[in-house]
């Protein structure tokens, strides 16, 4: 299915695994889906910081995430970011799957799916109004997220509590993202896509540093060309990395209540 498979050493760190490894799709037109079928409105795009996971990388990750679960029958997978749920739907059927969206049409197609699903804005709203499936997955040890979240820049005047709650952010909408997954839902993994900037660029060391983004990876990243995802800009790599969940983190963690 694919060719060009590179094992890429990340210079400096003494990782005896690869620490990544990049994927080009043969046939990226093909395996990608035709980009018109999968183009969002660009008025979307904007305002949201969305876009669609292509169904080779859905599959792709959730390959590589599957690896790590002993029974993946045994957890809740969560998508806060879902859309229609592409990602949801690359897991085993019969796996139990929830979605939140920004769109109340998403809703609906995530329904119709047979998954539970309601509409929520992850960066804004009270995680205490999430389905209580995810609050018993929590609190048993089962709940895994696996999400895409939006990539933006954090506008001025907006998202202002959690910016003052997790100041580690970097005025970015993802380490916003992953913190909020991270210290209120407690999973037990988080898997996510990513711009590599979340791994190398100096303006997010801060958040590296307080979410522990090499100490808690599970396995080698996986890297894919920007080209390959529908409406994004630019040449660059958008990594899938997985992360050992709230357990793994410093004695002085101190989770919040939802």
């Amino acid at each position: 299915m694919f060719d060009n498979l590179t094992s890429l050493e990340w210079l400096g760190l003494p990782h005896r695994e690869p620490f990544c490894v990049f994927v080009t799709p043969r046939y990226p037109t093909y395996l990608c889906r035709k980009r018109q079928d999968m183009e969002m409105a660009t008025e979307h795009r904007r305002r949201t910081g969305a876009y669609y996971t292509p169904d080779v990388w859905a599959k792709l990750c959730v390959k590589q995430l599957l690896e790590a679960l002993p029974d993946p029958y045994a957890y809740v997978f969560y998508d806060p970011a879902a859309g229609e749920g592409a990602l949801l739907d690359a897991l085993p059927e019969g796996t139990m799957r929830i979605g939140t969206t920004l769109e109340s049409a998403d809703v609906t197609i995530m329904r119709e799916k047979g998954y539970e699903a309601q509409q929520f804005d992850f960066l804004t709203m009270n995680t205490h109004f999430l389905h209580p499936l995810i609050w018993e997955a929590s609190e048993e040890g089962r709940l895994v997220v696996l999400t895409n979240p939006p990539f933006f820049r954090l506008p001025r005047g907006r998202y202002e509590l959690m910016k003052r709650t997790y100041p580690a952010h970097c005025g970015d909408s993802v380490p916003l993202f992953l913190l909020r997954i991270d210290r209120e839902l407690r999973p037990v993994i988080i898997a996510s896509w990513h711009d590599i900037g979340l791994i190398q660029s100096p303006s997010f060391s801060k958040f590296r540093e307080e979410f522990g983004v090499m100490e808690r990876l599970l396995c080698p990243q996986i890297l894919t060309p920007s080209k390959t995802w529908p409406g994004v800009k630019g040449n660059f790599a958008i990594a899938f990395s997985i992360w050992a969940g709230w357990w793994t983190a410093p004695a002085d963690y101190k989770p919040l209540k939802p």
